[in-house]
């Protein structure tokens, strides 16, 4: 773990409320993290209550082997602090970056096929998984469950169909909970047991990795305590 001075390279809007922000520094080539794993981002406008600098943690997306830049997929949240902050960020401005850190990360050996849940910016760190199993063309079976609000929240759309087209081993299966979406053909609403369970047939012979807000990791958790999973089996990241 270290703190670095980073510089951004590039910010890429990938959704009308989410940013792409890559970042390069010095020591970028050394770093090492494992896919899954978070970094805290602090800035120099970034301050609380007290007026101390205060940090935010984000999920890194990209791989461990990706060495030009380190990406976070960031939420611009209304209020938020670092939020408004973001607003304004450019290309060569400068952060923090300090980690990593967490326990939400795929082993280093792959014994297991995985399924992976992603609600929202919750598919960043799956994101980081699955650049690394891509990277080894996929050596076990992962199913990717990706639920978004409406259409255009669908994140990292165009390199996520490409895996599904590409690889046998890699299944996307994604849902739009708006109750209109327009243009919308695909799965609507919430996921349900019947939908995992035709889509995963052996559900305790996988590793389960679920990333979202609380109540998205609460549900995904029920459904697969339904389909007898083991606890020891599921990884979770979850936030408010």
């Amino acid at each position: 773990m270290g703190t670095y001075a980073a510089k951004i390279s590039e910010i890429i809007q990938e959704a009308p409320q989410v940013k792409l922000i890559r970042l390069s520094f010095q020591e970028l080539k050394s770093f090492k993290f494992l896919p899954g794993q978070f970094v805290m981002i602090g800035h120099s406008e970034l301050k609380g209550e007290t007026g101390l600098p205060v940090q935010r943690a984000f999920s890194v997306a990209s791989a461990p082997s990706q060495k030009d830049y380190l990406e976070l997929c960031v939420k611009i949240v209304e209020g938020g602090k670092f939020s408004k902050i973001c607003r304004g960020l450019k290309k060569n401005d400068t952060v923090e970056v300090k980690g990593p850190f967490g326990k939400f990360h795929l082993p280093q050996d792959h014994k297991n096929d995985y399924a992976f849940f992603a609600g929202g910016t919750g598919v960043a760190p799956l994101m980081s998984m699955l650049h690394e199993l891509k990277k080894d063309r996929f050596p076990v079976k992962v199913v990717l469950f990706f639920t978004f609000r409406e259409p255009q929240d669908y994140l990292y759309k165009k390199e996520l169909e490409e895996m599904n087209t590409t690889y046998s081993n890699f299944t996307l299966v994604t849902t739009c909970t708006s109750k209109q979406p327009a243009g919308w053909e695909g799965m609507k609403g919430r996921f349900t047991v019947d939908e995992i369970k035709k889509f995963i047939q052996d559900p305790n012979k996988r590793m389960h990795y679920i990333c979202g807000n609380n109540d998205f990791v609460s549900s995904i958790k029920s459904y697969l305590a339904a389909l007898e999973v083991s606890q020891e089996n599921i990884h979770t990241e979850a936030w408010g």
